[in-house]
C-alpha cells in the first residue's frame, strides 16, 4: 500500500483470460471451451470451437466468434504478468502507487454476443470461479466485477446472485447488446434490471460488442484499425448502450 492520504482506485483493470481460467467449465463445453495456443515464436492466439476468435490486431480480438485465416497472434509480451497471476499483479500496483484495483475480463468483454446461451452461461461461471481465486489472494485490494450471459435471463440472475453473494464480486459486467440483435432496454431484460436493483448491484456496460452499424462500418473500411474500431467506436457504442 501506499504512504500517501489519498486512496488511488484503478477503476477499469482487466485480467486476461488463459487456459486456466476454463479448467472447472461445465464437461458438456468442455471440448469447446477458450483454449490459447502459440502460433510463432512470441505470439498467441484464442481459439473457441477450435476457431480463431476476431480478427488479428496488435491488441488482442476486437470482434465476435467466426472462422478466421489464422493470424500472425497477439503479441505474448502484451500480457504483463499481473493480467493473470495475482501477486504479480499486486506488485505492479504498488509500482504505480495504485491501492484498490477493480478488475474486468478482455477476452470475455463481447460474451453477452455469443449465440450459444448454455455456451456463454458455462464461460461465465468458468471466469467468475477463476476471477475469485485471483481476487481472493487479496480481497481488499483486488475487486472482480462478475460475467452474466444475458442470453439466458433467468440463468443470468441466478449467477447474478452467486457472483455477489458467494464469490464477492464487487459487481456484474455486461456488454452493449445482447448477441447485438437485443438492447439493453427490451422489455425481456427487465427482470435482470429488477433483480439487480434489489439487490443493489452495480451493473457496468463494457464491451467491444459494438451495434451492427458500427461494427459493419468498422469490418467494411478500416477492420484493423485498433484506434477506430475499438476506441471510437467502442465509446460510442457503450454511449448508446446506457442511454436507449
Amino acid at each position: 500500500m501506499t504512504d500517501r492520504p489519498d486512496l488511488v482506485i484503478d477503476g477499469d483493470g482487466h485480467v486476461i483470460e488463459v487456459n486456466e481460467t476454463y479448467e472447472r467449465i461445465d464437461p458438456k463445453y468442455r471440448e469447446r471451451r477458450p483454449v490459447y495456443t502459440q502460433v510463432s515464436r512470441g505470439n498467441i492466439v484464442r481459439l473457441v470451437d477450435g476457431k480463431v476468435w476476431g480478427p488479428d490486431t496488435e491488441c488482442g480480438f476486437v470482434g465476435v466468434n467466426g472462422n478466421l485465416p489464422a493470424p500472425h497472434g497477439k503479441a505474448i509480451h502484451y500480457r504483463r504478468m499481473g493480467t493473470y497471476n495475482p501477486w504479480a499483479r499486486l506488485a505492479d500496483m504498488d509500482r504505480d502507487q495504485i491501492d484498490v484495483a477493480v478488475i474486468y475480463p478482455t477476452d470475455e468483454l463481447p460474451l453477452t454476443v455469443t449465440h450459444d446461451a448454455g455456451f456463454a452461461a458455462a464461460r461465465a461461471s468458468a471466469y467468475n470461479d477463476w476471477l475469485y481465486d485471483y481476487c481472493e489472494v487479496c480481497p481488499q485490494r483486488l475487486k472482480g466485477i462478475g460475467l452474466v450471459a444475458l442470453q439466458d435471463v433467468d440463468g443470468a440472475i441466478e449467477e447474478m446472485h452467486r457472483a455477489v453473494s458467494r464469490l464477492n464480486m464487487a459487481g456484474i459486467q455486461i456488454g452493449c447488446t445482447v448477441r447485438e440483435d437485443t438492447l439493453l432496454s427490451d422489455v425481456r431484460l427487465s427482470p435482470f434490471w429488477a433483480e439487480a436493483e434489489r439487490l443493489n448491484v452495480p451493473i457496468a456496460v463494457h464491451g467491444p460488442a459494438l451495434p451492427s452499424l458500427f461494427r459493419s462500418y468498422f469490418d467494411i473500411n478500416r477492420p484493423d484499425h485498433m484506434l477506430e474500431a475499438s476506441h471510437m467506436a467502442h465509446t460510442f457504442a457503450q454511449m448508446l448502450a446506457c442511454s436507449n
